[in-house]
């Protein structure tokens, strides 16, 4: 798990992966299955391979916060970095 930017908190955090969509996914495909037989066969397979691919493509969030807003580079490191070069120039 490497740190990454958080523009919410605006300090640098842990990422995690958002798992919820796939879970209420599965969950739900599981219910039908269950407890609805006839249409539970058509559509709870296809609401547990829905959930598999949200698990797998879940976009990582802020440890923190919950936020969406991450990034690799910190942005006061990036401007920094920036003014060091344009200040060195002739």
């Amino acid at each position: 798990m490497a740190d990454m930017y958080c523009g919410n908190c605006k300090r640098m955090v842990g990422t995690k992966k958002n798992l919820t969509g796939g879970i209420v996914c599965i969950l739900i495909g599981l219910a039908l299955l269950l407890f609805i037989p006839m249409i539970g066969l058509i559509l709870g397979p296809v609401f547990g391979l829905i959930g598999i691919v949200l698990l797998i493509a879940g976009g990582k969030r802020c440890s923190v916060c919950g936020g969406k807003n991450i990034s690799r580079v910190n942005p006061d490191a990036a401007s920094d970095s920036s003014n060091s070069n344009s200040n060195s120039s002739p």
